[in-house]
């Protein structure tokens, strides 16, 4: 399992989205059910990053492990090498996966691809592409500069 034990964060977002998650997670949930529309009884569940499981974080196959989502047909590794995103937070309500890149300002969107394996990198550009036809976007503009870690978390959930 690719699981990533954190520390107890002192500042920046991970250390607002452990507190949230751990300490004040009504707050979080309230958001979570009125985005969704979901009734204020729903239960929201939140699996990571939990202080039982010492904050940890979760990357490639072992977020469909902790969600105990199987597919036969697909793989994480059809679309995407290995290390992949690493998720702030992952829970569920209803049917819904909670998939939470946390940002606590705008300097932390800024990312390029750092893969250098040629086989990766196409595989990674081969996603992003695919995802930018999905949703509708223009193709022309290339993905794995400036906001990549937003992109590459918009491929995984699109898969």
């Amino acid at each position: 399992m690719t699981r990533f034990t954190q520390p107890k964060a002192k500042m920046g977002s991970q250390k607002w989205i452990q507190f949230l998650i751990n300490e004040n997670v009504e707050v979080i949930n309230k958001q979570i059910r009125a985005n969704l529309r979901l009734p204020e009884t729903e239960e929201v569940e939140w699996l990571s990053p939990l202080k039982s499981d010492d904050y940890s974080e979760y990357r490639d196959k072992s977020v469909l492990d902790l969600l105990e989502i199987t597919n036969d047909a697909f793989t994480v590794r059809d679309f995407w090498p290995d290390m992949g995103p690493q998720w702030d937070a992952i829970g569920r309500a209803a049917n819904n996966v909670l998939l939470v890149e946390a940002k606590s300002h705008i300097t932390e969107f800024i990312s390029t691809c750092q893969a250098k394996q040629p086989e990766s990198i196409a595989k990674i550009n081969t996603s992003l592409q695919e995802t930018k036809v999905k949703l509708g976007c223009k193709t022309d503009f290339d993905w794995s500069k400036t906001f990549y870690q937003y992109a590459n978390r918009l491929a995984h959930i699109n898969p």
